[in-house]
């Protein structure tokens, strides 16, 4: 577990240096993910405006970059004057359903405008310009968490305008492509996956699981592809009182809650893709996929590209007699969702 110190929030000079919300890593610490974190704190400190952490839902985008952000926060050479965390985050998971959060972001305006009011402390008629003005004239860093539910042309207005020294830190299940330093993330190592569970069930007080034996463990971290939100939701689950073979074999919630939003996004011809990937299991060439899509060259790969920027899909470069050979597959996660939801 990597150490965590949140300062007050109070600059030196007086008023809030931040707005960072309390992180949802507290009952058990940060678990793992030590260079992922150590690799998103280079990038944020480093010469890309943009840095975007992209994954499938439930990888733990948001605790990532919180975790970064603190880090900046506390570290004695402050490179930033300020950090203002806004989040379009519009719906939270419980053990049993989907919760709507009330009052949430459903707009960019509304993101930038909740950033504009955070710098200056009031709301604009032109956010977008207000926050720009800002960044030129102080050292900001503005994170925008779960950015997919809002994107348009706005954002990547917003983004193509940053200027000098501006830098933005943004968690997405979406790609945006030329704006951004994208870093992947991807699920826990095996072990780590197995501490978050034992972690969480004894912060809960769930001894059937926090004294379950290391295999036992592994086992139930694989099955839920060592995801850590699939892991807090199978906890959460089995505290409401549910057995734990039970939530595992029934897992619709968690899925939906996490992919639902991502494949109403794909085109048809990504989705076409998605089946084709389904019903012919391992990696495929583009040849094979065209083969059993029957799409043209050119909407076959748009319809990859798509897969690739939402983290549906995965690519492999596999060396051959005479020349390397790029392959696909479904992600994990993906693959489960589309098997229960959108068979072929």
């Amino acid at each position: 577990m990597l150490g965590l110190t949140i300062p007050d929030g109070r600059a030196e000079k007086g008023g809030d240096r931040h707005n960072l919300p309390q992180p949802d890593f507290d009952e058990t610490g940060f678990v793992g993910r030590r260079e992922e974190a150590r690799a998103v704190l280079s990038q944020c400190l480093g010469t890309y405006p943009v840095v975007t952490v992209l994954g499938e839902g439930g990888l733990g985008k948001t605790a990532l970059a919180l975790k970064v952000a603190y880090e900046l926060l506390d570290q004695s050479e402050q490179r930033f004057e300020s950090i203002i965390w806004a989040t379009s985050k519009s719906s939270q998971l419980t053990g049993s359903e989907v919760v709507t959060i009330r009052d949430s972001i459903k707009t960019s305006l509304g993101l930038f405008g909740e950033v504009a009011a955070r710098l200056a402390g009031a709301r604009f008629e032109d956010a977008v310009n207000e926050v720009l003005e800002y960044m030129e004239e102080f050292r900001v860093l503005v994170v925008l968490d779960n950015l997919e539910t809002v994107v348009d042309e706005r954002v990547r207005s917003f983004l193509g305008r940053l200027p000098a020294g501006g830098k933005v830190l943004i968690t997405s299940r979406v790609g945006l492509g030329a704006f951004e330093y994208p870093y992947r993330l991807r699920p826990m190592d095996g072990r780590e996956a197995a501490q978050l569970l034992r972690a969480t069930a004894e912060a809960r007080g769930i001894a059937d699981l926090s004294g379950a034996s290391s295999e036992r463990l592994l086992g139930y971290c694989r099955r839920m592809h060592d995801n850590p939100g699939f892991i807090k939701w199978f906890v959460s689950a089995v505290q409401a009182g549910r057995r734990p073979e039970e939530v595992l074999s029934n897992p619709a919630t968690f899925l939906n809650f996490c992919m639902q939003n991502v494949y109403e996004y794909i085109s048809g011809e990504g989705r076409a893709i998605l089946r084709a990937m389904l019903a012919a299991p391992g990696y495929q060439s583009q040849a094979g996929l065209c083969f059993l899509t029957e799409l043209g060259v050119d909407d076959l790969q748009r319809g990859l590209q798509q897969l690739l920027t939402t983290n549906m899909a995965v690519m492999s470069v596999q060396a051959g007699a005479a020349a390397h050979e790029t392959l696909y597959s479904l992600a994990e996660l993906p693959r489960a969702y589309v098997t229960r939801h959108h068979p072929p």
